[in-house]
């Protein structure tokens, strides 16, 4: 219901009957052999021992009969057929196998089908046959009541275990006069319940050895282990003893329990000991076995669980506690040190001991105990000091914050002044103070303020020297410049006497050279200058080379000075080989300085090459010159060897492109160029 479903829950006999008969002429007229699929169940659960009629249908081709198919039934599953239940001979037709079978136990069971021709079984539709008990009646009586009984009312719905048997006859059938359990003698270790005259046995008489009796009219007696509680244990040999009625008597008591016994050191292994109040054993004897665990402990390896505040381990790892936990009342007097107290061995200078510190062990270690022993003394901050005064490198305070009042003469000192710094030639120190204790490099622009507008500083053009009356002249921009100033700060070169020139030519001591640089620089440097090579070739050029080296962080002072002051820069320099040559620094000329390149180089090699930087003239020295070129020399020394180097850069930077990188100098003997230039080198005139 309702009308709509009838075709969902409903089908025509008739109809299945002809599907069914269409199904079998198909498969008959095929030949096909097909294993039944479905099971005609029985319609509730069967009873074990008993026949059984099975029918599988929807098969085709069977074959039944002796030596034809087989049908097994299984608990498990069908891979497990051979060891199942197998039905006897089948019988039937080609669509339909039946076989009587009888199940000896319970369960339930699959229906596996094995075609004739097939190794294997198959299931069936995954139906199963439930096997149970046998009833006592049902469909068959199982069980009949003998006399002085009678079939119990619901016989018919009472099953017997398994099958029905002797064992059963209680359960079937009841007694028609059943006697009163008053009457039933108890077995062993029971008694008879306090209303047994009211109750009745399932049987009669009643049966002591029936369980069903024994329920209904008896009750156990005390156990002797059930009895003993407290410091009792149940006596040796009672644990299975019972007592007369439901409860043991006082003297009963007596004979059940013992009194445990008290533990002794004697069970106690080997490293072990009697715990502190160990108690009882077990039982009413002390065994190794079965009471050591409860009675004796293994001592515990001292730790800090003995010591406590103020106290560390004792170095000994062999030390122990007296049970197996350590405790300061029982145990620091034997595992324990007092902790030594931190000291000013430890601390040393610049740090002061802590508040109550403590080191870690029983004596201060140095190195292990300092921070926990010490603190840092604060370090001295700028703001101690006055504007006069500078922060002294790592000083300390004297205490975990610094004071102004305390600390200011500990850690500030007096800046240096600026008349301890040696200026270059013409420059006066300043009247100030350095940035620091010392004066160093940096301070160079602060203590020796570059002047560089007089011809003092200036280096004259070619054939002409500084006039010395003329070196507090001023020039006309903020630099003396070539050739603008040459006529305010410079006269004619002086042409030296061939007498005077008499010496032989010979190169300049580098080591004397180097001095002079460091003592004519001295304001730009902190360090030495190493003339790495010095050359000088009479025979060819009057033009000498010089490469400087600078150590510390001087490459870097003299670069920024060149670059920012070249003329007093040079100057400097021009005195430094006059010194050693024995000239007036007016008979020497610099050539091929690049202030902005070479200080980039400086800075990056930290040494001026000869090849590319210094290259220097000497006009009208006697130590240097030989007679016969004095007068070639001096004629060319201010031109001819800056043209020849300016024709170099021309040559590397723009051959190729015609006259577009000419360089116009003056030469008066631009003929003879070629003779003074250095061995290998080629130079072209393009224009006088």
């Amino acid at each position: 219901y309702p009308p709509a479903n009838f075709r969902r829950c409903c089908r025509a006999p008739l109809l299945d009957s002809m599907r069914v008969l269409i199904s079998c002429a198909v498969a008959s007229a095929l030949g096909s052999v097909t294993a039944p699929s479905k099971l005609a169940a029985p319609a509730k659960e069967v009873e074990v021992a008993t026949d059984v009629n099975v029918e599988i249908s929807g098969g085709s081709g069977l074959t039944v009969g002796k030596g034809g198919d087989s049908v097994s039934f299984v608990t498990t599953d069908c891979k497990d057929a051979a060891k199942g239940v197998l039905a006897p001979e089948l019988t039937g037709s080609a669509t339909t196998a039946k076989a009587t079978v009888k199940f000896s136990k319970m369960g339930t069971y699959k229906v596996c089908y094995k075609l004739k021709e097939k190794a294997e079984y198959t299931a069936v539709d995954g139906a199963s046959i439930v096997v149970g008990n046998q009833w006592c009646s049902k469909n068959v009586v199982h069980m009949t009541c003998s006399n002085d009984f009678e079939d119990a009312p619901n016989k018919s719905e009472m099953q017997c275990k398994g099958k029905c048997d002797a064992e059963d006859h209680v359960t079937c059938c009841k007694a028609k006069h059943p006697a009163l359990c008053n009457t039933m003698i108890c077995p062993s270790g029971m008694h008879q319940n306090p209303d047994a005259a009211k109750k009745q046995c399932k049987t009669l008489p009643c049966a002591p050895d029936l369980k069903e009796d024994q329920d209904t009219c008896c009750a156990k007696n005390q156990m002797c282990k059930d009895v003993c509680t407290g410091d009792f244990v149940t006596a040796e040999g009672k644990e299975k003893v019972s007592c007369l009625g439901a409860k043991c008597s006082d003297e009963e008591k007596k004979t059940c329990c013992a009194k445990k016994a008290a533990c002794t050191k004697d069970i106690c292994p080997a490293k072990s000991t009697l715990k502190p109040k160990a108690g009882t054993c077990a039982g009413a004897k002390c065994t190794e076995k079965a009471d050591a665990e409860t009675c004796c402990t293994v001592p515990a390896t001292c730790n800090k669980d003995a010591c406590g505040k103020g106290f560390v381990l004792k170095t000994d790892k062999s030390l122990k506690c007296k049970t197996d936990k350590c405790t300061t009342a029982t145990d620091q007097a034997t595992c324990c040190d007092k902790q030594a107290v931190c000291s000013v061995d430890v601390c040393g200078d610049k740090t002061l001991i802590k508040k109550d510190a403590v080191c870690a062990g029983a004596a201060c270690d140095k190195a292990k105990d300092k921070a926990a022993c010490c603190s840092a003394a604060a370090k001295c901050e700028a703001s101690l000091c006055a504007k006069d005064k500078v922060l002294k490198a790592k000083a300390m305070c004297k205490g975990l914050k610094c004071d102004k009042a305390v600390d200011a003469g500990t850690c500030c000192a007096a800046k240096a002044k600026c008349s301890t710094v040696k200026c270059l030639t013409g420059q006066k120190p300043a009247d100030a103070v350095c940035k620091g204790e010392k004066c160093v490099n940096a301070d160079f622009e602060i203590c020796c303020p570059l002047t560089t507008n007089t011809c003092g500083t200036f280096i004259c053009g070619v054939n002409l020297v500084q006039d010395p009356a003329k070196k507090a002249v001023t020039c006309e921009g903020t630099e003396c410049l070539a050739p603008r100033d040459d006529a305010k700060c410079c006269k004619a070169a002086p042409h030296p006497s061939n007498k005077a020139l008499t010496q032989t030519a010979k190169s300049l001591n580098s080591a004397s050279l180097a001095a002079a640089f460091s003592k004519r620089l001295n304001p730009l440097l902190t360090g030495a200058v190493k003339v790495v090579s010095q050359k000088s070739d009479p025979a060819k050029s009057m033009a000498g080379d010089i490469a400087l080296d600078f150590e510390g962080g001087d490459a870097k002072q003299f670069a920024t000075a060149l670059a920012r002051h070249p003329n007093a820069v040079t100057s400097a320099m021009k005195m430094a080989i006059a010194d050693v040559a024995g000239c007036d620094d007016d008979d020497i000329v610099l050539s091929g300085l690049k202030p902005a390149a070479d200080a980039r180089r400086l800075l990056d090699e930290r040494r001026l090459t000869p090849d590319q930087n210094l290259h220097f003239c000497m006009r009208g020295c006697p130590t240097i010159l030989p007679p016969t070129w004095v007068p070639l020399v001096c004629f060319l020394a201010g031109g001819v060897i800056a043209a020849v180097l300016a024709l170099i850069a021309f040559a590397g930077e723009d051959s190729g492109k015609g006259n577009e990188g000419a360089r116009t100098m003056p030469l008066t003997q631009s003929t003879q160029m070629q003779q003074y230039a250095p061995a290998g080198q080629t130079y072209t005139v393009v224009g006088q």
